[in-house]
Formats: structure tokens, sequence, C-alpha cells
């Protein structure tokens, strides 16, 4: 049910009774995207945080426009995979991220994506690390904890915030914002 101006009453009614967990925002959910199991894109510039699905055509486009940026030293972001849209989408997570480099496993992930399938181009491995399929599972439980399970999801700093801010989907103009922000700190403000 909602409102004239639109806010879900059936959500808040849920939240407050304890149906559903009230999502996360700002610095605590900075400071828990911080510690989550992950791997950092690019060595200069804002650094923000993204959840990304191996199988996500949304993360695919998302990736094509802020790796060339991480290149050439205009931003970082931390990559904390999930998986939650494909059966195949855990253990491609999983298999990326408890690679010797998953940074570039990941970018072969995005190399061989078939945008008609909407399939990334990993192939998981034969043995999953049961560390890092439950390190991939509390990610994908962290990104609920955000008050939506979409991918990419950003926490980013944008210019003259203090606390960082949560973003589903990626809006225009948006990587342009991003590369003038300001990165999050240890204790999930904004520097």
């Amino acid at each position: 049910m909602l409102d004239a101006e639109g806010q879900n009453l059936s959500m808040q009614a849920a939240e407050q009774q304890g149906v559903i967990p009230k999502p996360m925002a700002g610095r605590k959910l900075a400071q828990a995207m911080l510690a989550a199991p992950g791997f950092t894109v690019g060595t200069k510039g804002p650094l923000f945080t993204v959840f990304l699905d191996p199988n996500c055509i949304f993360c695919h486009d998302f990736w094509n426009k802020v790796y060339p940026l991480a290149e050439a030293g205009k931003l970082r972001f931390k990559v904390v995979p999930v998986g939650f849209l494909k059966p195949s989408s855990l253990p491609k997570a999983v298999t990326i991220l408890q690679s010797k480099d998953p940074v570039a496993a990941w970018a072969q992930n995005e190399a061989s994506f078939n945008v008609k399938t909407e399939e990334g181009g990993a192939k998981p491995a034969k043995v999953l690390d049961p560390k890092v399929l439950a390190e991939v599972k509390a990610n994908t439980e962290l990104l609920a904890r955000t008050g939506e399970v979409a991918t990419p999801t950003i926490v980013a700093c944008l210019k003259g915030d203090q606390v960082p801010q949560v973003f589903h989907g990626m809006a225009p103009g948006m990587m342009a914002d991003l590369g003038r922000g300001a990165s999050i700190k240890g204790d999930g403000t904004c520097s």
C-alpha cells in the first residue's frame, strides 16, 4: 500500500513489526561493507563500494563504464561479490573471489559476458572453498540489509556528503559524480 506521496506503507509496517529487517544506512552500512570480503579495483582516486552479481547485465554495463576510469587512476572501487540472480551466480562469485587475482577474474567474466543470455563468462570451479562460499552468502545478506536486493548497489560519498549514500542502480551522470566524490573512511564517514 502506498500513500499519496508514494511512500511504501506496507514495507514500513513490516519493518516496524520486525517482519523484515530495517535497511542499514550511512555510516553503519559503510563500516559493514568495508569489512565485507571483496577486492579493490584501481589504486588512485575516490574509493566507493559496489555490490555486483557476475550474471547481472546492469553490473556488466557498470563495469564497462567504471573499469576504464579505475585503470586511468580517476577512481577506485571495492567489489563486494554477491550471488542471487541465477543458479550459476553464487558459484561464479565464489570462483572469482577465491581466485589468486580476483580483479583479473572479474575482468575476464565481463570480457566474455553473453549479453543475449545475461550470463557472465566465468566458469565455476569444480571445488568451491567453503569459507569463501560462506563469505559470498554473507555479502548477499548484507546487500539485503541495504533495503533492496538489486545490483549494482553502490555505496559512495558524493561531493559534499558527510555520510556515504546508498544507490540501487546507476543514475545518469553518476560516473562523473563518483569521480568527484570523496572516499569512504574506515569509520564509515566520508573523507
